[in-house]
């Protein structure tokens, strides 16, 4: 007898269900995607905004639309910028009162007075330090350069920016700009030929040297955090970095 051809019972493939926890990895890796968008968004609006306030700046400056007439056009430019998400709008009615707001070089001796686009601090036609309403501190100093042999006072800018800095952001704290973190742009500004002083080294190739923006917290070791903007000043000179430090710690050199 012929065998009866029996027809072969496969098992039902059961559709491979996520259970309920896969579902909800899934559902929190999309919106942590979707929330990684959005703070890039934000970042990049932030600094879009920080760029085009610094570009008007130099803009403004050699256009002599500086808040005061400086006497030289090579100056060094400081913006220390409040690092946050919502632009600033500060109540500055009582800047006079305090002791923190000195450009750069200049600890008296200086005249300070309100303007239209916030406070003024300045020093004859050296220097001044300008107090925005939206918590943006601009310093410009040409102080920094001899235009006898057209150098330029590289160690005294390290130690100055290092000493002032500071001072800058608890004048901000003191104002209550929410921030912690603060953006650091320095520009030198008409430096071409110009070299550093204190040793023979190159010189200057290009009218201006943006250094490399320094994002820092007030508690921050605020020398170690400046040192790669103060390697690329070094470098337009030829140097490999700054002479200042050892081992990662600024220790100025004695001549």
């Amino acid at each position: 007898m012929q065998e009866e051809n029996k027809e072969v019972q496969l098992p039902d493939e059961k559709s491979d269900e996520g259970s309920p926890f896969q579902s909800q990895k899934e559902i929190s890796l999309v919106l942590s995607l979707v929330l990684d968008f959005i703070q890039h968004q934000k970042q990049k609006e932030m600094d879009n905004r920080i760029n085009t306030f610094i570009e008007k700046r130099i803009i403004d400056l050699k256009n002599n639309q500086a808040s005061i007439q400086l006497s030289s056009e090579t100056l060094v430019l400081l913006h220390v910028i409040p690092y946050q998400e919502k632009e600033l709008y500060l109540d500055i009615s009582s800047s006079r009162e305090h002791t923190h707001l000195f450009p750069l070089l200049s600890n008296r001796g200086y005249d300070n007075r309100f303007n239209a686009d916030g406070f003024l601090s300045y020093h004859s036609k050296s220097s001044y330090v300008q107090l925005f309403r939206n918590g943006i501190i601009e310093a410009a100093d040409i102080a920094f350069f001899n235009p006898d042999n057209k150098e330029i006072y590289g160690t005294q800018l390290e130690s100055c920016l290092i000493k002032k800095l500071p001072k800058y952001f608890s004048f901000l704290k003191e104002l209550r700009a929410d921030s912690n973190t603060f953006l650091v742009a320095v520009s030198l500004l008409n430096v071409k030929d110009c070299s550093l002083s204190s040793g023979y080294y190159d010189v200057i190739d290009r009218e201006e040297i943006r250094l490399p923006k320094v994002v820092t917290r007030q508690e921050d070791n605020i020398a170690k955090m400046l040192k790669p903007a103060f390697d690329v000043l070094w470098n337009a000179v030829g140097m490999p970095g700054s002479i200042n430090y050892i081992n990662g710690d600024w220790q100025p050199r004695k001549y």
